[in-house]
Order: structure tokens, then sequence, then C-alpha cells
């Protein structure tokens, strides 16, 4: 297949859900999926400002794709033919492969109908719309199909990952839907996943690899925009040192494009996504942060965005998540963060390790606001989560409340990097060594108080002290109310 000379490529923002326009260099252009009204004022404003098309006249989509049947891929179609859109021809993934029905996964009957309906607005009949399958050409955007497969019925192979015999049946929409990897005549290749993803007797990623593995299809690619909105059950690695059955070392991408609103119910992109694509040292771009992205086919590995942000890498993109999981902030206003601008009291508690490696909070302060924020607990976090600002690190305390040894901490365990960090800050990173040595013997005080030897010689020597004795537990997980009230004003 000969690649297109150009292609835009326009990520919309258009929240939880998905679309993209393609237009090639002959000004041809394709738009796959199309979620609700959503689409229309991206659509209007890539349309007027990037193509210097007039919006107040009728709009031509030459072609349209639905990579899956499902409504956050196809409602908008409604909406693009009251909005001045023409859709001219249309494709689908092949119907034998997927069911329509009530079970989950399955294509909603009345959704289908109105798919139909939608279309034949645009003057396509149900019978015009190409059915697409493995080994199929998209001749509007250079595009093969990878998948579905061809073959109707159960599909069985072997897992890449453990040689176990799966099976991809022909029954939900997500993993039968569409996968098209676009190549340009310069080289430059991107694989779109729609909403591909392994499930319950339903691998349609491991499908995918298998069929690379075995050379019956290309999954290597420059750029990726991930399957299902970054789901975990999508964008999987291998096994073992051997990472055997890699998803995302067969595609091996430069950079990656997912497409999910900035606060997704099902917080998309998912941690465990994020923390695959830091371990491979892939650059991310989130239209949640990014708003549309607009890529170039014959460039290397280049993105450009509507709003301009900085953030790129996996742990920018997980700090920013979680920043606005907590904060009631708008995508403008992410655009205006800085490097050191996030400190660690506007993340939430369950922030992941990997966002504290972002450039938008600064190391060294961020470990300090971290143990002064949770005082009661210093002994039971650790400095290693802050590599960059000092190597002094606490040993967790056992849950039965067993001593435990806790490592000594100067200003000359700091790793050379970290001492200039040290330096620059001063009197307060040595303020924030010296809480930490305090809450270190805050925290074994408590262990020499509540372990059973000093509880058995409390009993001995102070009977009256009983009630207040049998009040603690080991673990240090509840105290007596003057303890609970010191720790109140410890916080404070």
């Amino acid at each position: 297949m000969s690649g297109s000379p150009a292609q835009k490529i326009f990520s919309l923002d258009v929240g939880q859900a998905d679309a993209k326009l393609v237009v090639s260099s002959d000004g041809t252009k394709t738009l796959i999926d199309a979620d609700e009204s959503k689409v229309i004022d991206e659509l209007d404003r890539v349309f007027e400002e990037e193509l210097s098309i007039d919006n107040d006249k009728e709009k031509t989509i030459d072609h349209f794709i639905a990579t899956h049947l499902h409504q956050d891929h196809i409602l908008g179609l409604f909406d693009l033919k009251q909005s001045g859109y023409k859709i001219n021809s249309a494709s689908q993934p092949n119907l034998a492969r997927f069911e329509v029905g009530e079970e989950r996964g399955q294509v909603d009957p009345d959704l289908f109908r109105n798919y139909i309906e939608a279309l034949s607005e645009h003057g396509i009949a149900a019978d015009d719309i190409n059915n697409l399958s493995s080994g199929d050409t998209i001749e509007s955007v250079s595009g093969e199909i990878l998948s579905p497969p061809a073959k109707s019925g159960t599909v069985p192979f072997k897992s890449p990952k453990t040689e176990r015999e799966r099976n991809l049946k022909p029954e939900k929409a997500n993993e039968n839907g569409l996968v098209i990897k676009l190549e340009s005549e310069g080289g430059k290749s991107t694989l779109l996943m729609g909403d591909m993803q392994d499930s319950s007797a339903h691998h349609g990623e491991d499908w995918l690899v298998k069929q690379h593995k075995d050379g019956n299809l290309d999954l290597n690619a420059d750029t990726l925009h991930i399957g299902h909105h970054g789901s975990d059950k999508a964008t999987k690695d291998g096994y073992g040192d051997t990472n055997k059955g890699s998803f995302l070392s067969a595609v091996n991408p430069d950079l990656v494009v997912v497409s999910s609103e900035l606060e997704s119910e099902y917080s998309h992109p998912r941690d465990e996504v994020l923390e695959r694509l830091e371990e491979h040292g892939i650059d991310v771009f989130w239209t949640g942060v990014h708003g549309t992205i607009k890529q170039e086919s014959d460039k290397e590995a280049e993105i450009e965005q509507i709003p301009e942000v900085d953030a790129s890498s996996p742990a920018d993109i997980l700090a920013l998540k979680y920043f606005a999981k907590a904060n009631d902030v708008t995508q403008e206003e992410i655009a205006a963060l800085e490097e050191g601008s996030i400190s660690a009291e506007d993340l939430p508690r369950d922030t992941p390790e990997l966002a504290f490696k972002s450039d938008y909070l600064e190391t060294a302060s961020k470990a300090s606001d971290t143990i002064r924020r949770y005082p009661k607990d210093a002994e039971r976090l650790t400095l290693n989560r802050f590599p960059n600002a000092m190597s002094t690190e606490y040993v967790s305390v056992d849950e039965h409340g067993a001593e435990s040894s806790v490592a000594e901490g100067n200003a000359d365990d700091l790793s050379p990097e970290a001492q200039q960090v040290s330096q620059s800050l001063g009197a307060a990173t040595e303020a924030s060594l010296e809480d930490i040595l305090e809450q270190r013997k805050k925290a074994l005080q408590r262990l020499a108080d509540t372990s059973p030897q000093s509880m058995s010689r409390s009993s001995q020597t102070a009977s009256t002290t009983s009630d207040r004795s049998t009040s603690q537990i080991h673990t240090g997980t509840k105290q007596s109310g003057q303890s609970e009230e010191s720790n109140k004003r410890a916080r404070k």
C-alpha cells in the first residue's frame, strides 16, 4: 500500500469520547468516529482556523468511519447533519464480527437503528456502508485495516504471552472494532486503536500481537492512539523479564495520543497505563489536558496542541490528572501552570508515586511538605519517593508494632544533584531535615512505648494505668484520647 504524501490528523477534544479528522494532501476529509454535539464545536473550529473553510456553507466529510458502534463513537451523526455537515460515504467493522443485543459489550439495538437512520439522513443506505476487516484498505486515508479478523465465527489462537489457548469471539463491539494503520510516503506511521482491548474470552489486543509475532501484520508505528481512552484493559505489556507478548514492545511508538476528558469518570487514562508508558520512555499527549491535538503524519513524531501545554511525560500527565482531581480547574488553568508550580498539598493522598517525578513539582520542597502534611504517619512515609531530593529513607513500621531500625540521615547523605538543590533552599531544607529527624524520634518512641515488654513493665508497676494501656493498639492505629489530641495539635 502506497502512503499518502502528507496527512493532518486532528484528535478532537470531545471529552470522554473519540473523534479524529484526517485531512489528506488533496483535501479529502475523513472523520473517524463522532461523539454527540461536542464534535461540532471542534470540527467548526478546525474547518475555519486550520482548513480555512467557511462554516456558513455546507461542509463536506468525504468519508466517515465508525471504529465500532458504541454511542461515544457514533452519536454525533445526527448533530453533524443538523449543523450543516454532509457525509458522502461510510465504513464500519464487518457486521459478522459483532452482535446487536442487550448483553454487556454488544451493540444496543436502539443505537444501531439510530445509527442507520442517521446515515440515511446523509443519503447513505445501509447496504451502501462498507464492511471492513483485516487486510482491507481505506483509500481516503491510505489506511490498512489490521482488525477485526476477516474470518467469521470464533477465532482461536495461542496467547503471545503464555502460549495458552485464547479465543476472539464475534460478539463484543470493542474487541471486534476497527484498528487502522496510516502510513505516509515519508515512512511515518500512525496506529489508531479505537476501543480495542482484551476482556474475558475476547482477546482482541492479544490477537493483534499474535498476528504481529507470526508476521501476518505489522503493528510497529511512530505514533500510537491508544485503545479505549487509556483503559487498563488495553495498551498492555508482556510477562516476565523478557516482556513476552508485549503490545507496547510490538508497536514501539515514539509518542502516544489519548482521547478522554480531564476528569474522566473512569479515571482515564488509567494510572497503570501511564506507568507502562513511563517504563518504555514514551511521551504522552492527552486531549483532556492538551485539547485538540494536531499531528502531521510526514513529520518526525511532531504534535501541536490547542491550547499549548508543555506536559508530555507520563509523570507530568499523572501529576496533572491528580491535580485536576483535587482542584476545580479548567484546561486553560492547566495550560497556565509552570514547572514547580504544584506542591504536595495540591495533590490528593492517593496520588501515585510516578506523579512525584513530574517537573510540575519541586522535589525537595515537596518532600518537606509531604512530611509536614502527614506528621502522624511520618514513620510510614518513604523519602525514596523523591530520589532527586534526598537519599534518606524511612523503614516501614511492622503492622504488629515490631521494632524496626530506621536509617540515619543528614545532609551528607544527599545525592550530588540533591546537594545542589539543598544549597539553594538553604535554611528551608535544613529545617525539613530537622523535622524528619524529630518525627523519626517520635516514631521510635511510640514503638518503645507500645512494645510488649514496655506494656508488661507498665502493668507490673502501675496497675492504675491499665485502662489507658488496654485502649492502645500495638500497631499504633489507635491511641488514647490524650495522645489523639496531641497528634491533632501536631498536625495543626
